[in-house]
């Protein structure tokens, strides 16, 4: 939406904020670690997730995002809703200027089915300890959330 958005509004002279929604997933795999992507458009370690495309539920963008970046496949029934996460710890400042807010509905997703592979977002993924995470996250938030709810 940042792309389009600027597409049609041509050259700014000045930033703006723009709002997005979309989902993230913590998938944990049966050591209780969880998948983490090496994004390749920045050096940061993030969740599997993205934009909500027009028309789609969240459930249905993160099925969908899952899919794209992981190859794993989920299904509705798998999905277990953390929380909605909004405000300012969900800025996100992207490499090409774009500044954005991303309100999130975190899920957390046990069961899942296929090959892990990635797609050209990704680096590298990886399953990592919740105690031994890398440094440089995207979503230590999100992260922080689904922490809390283990101790509940």
């Amino acid at each position: 939406m940042p792309l389009v958005t600027r597409l049609c509004m041509g050259e700014l002279k000045h930033k703006f904020v723009l709002l997005q929604d979309g989902a993230a997933a913590i998938i944990v795999n049966k050591k209780g670690q969880i998948l983490m992507q090496s994004r390749a458009d920045r050096d940061k370690w993030g969740l599997p997730g993205g934009c909500q495309e027009l028309g789609e539920s969240f459930k249905d963008t993160i099925i969908r995002e899952v899919k794209e970046e992981t190859n794993l496949d989920v299904f509705e029934s798998d999905l277990e809703l953390v929380d909605i996460v909004s405000g300012a710890s969900r800025r996100n400042d992207y490499p090409n200027g774009d500044v954005v807010i991303n309100n999130t509905a975190l899920y957390c997703i046990r069961n899942y089915s296929g090959e892990l592979k990635w797609d050209a977002e990704s680096k590298d993924m990886k399953f990592f300890d919740l105690d031994n995470l890398p440094e440089n996250q995207n979503d230590p938030d999100l992260i922080d959330i689904y922490r809390k709810t283990l101790k509940r």
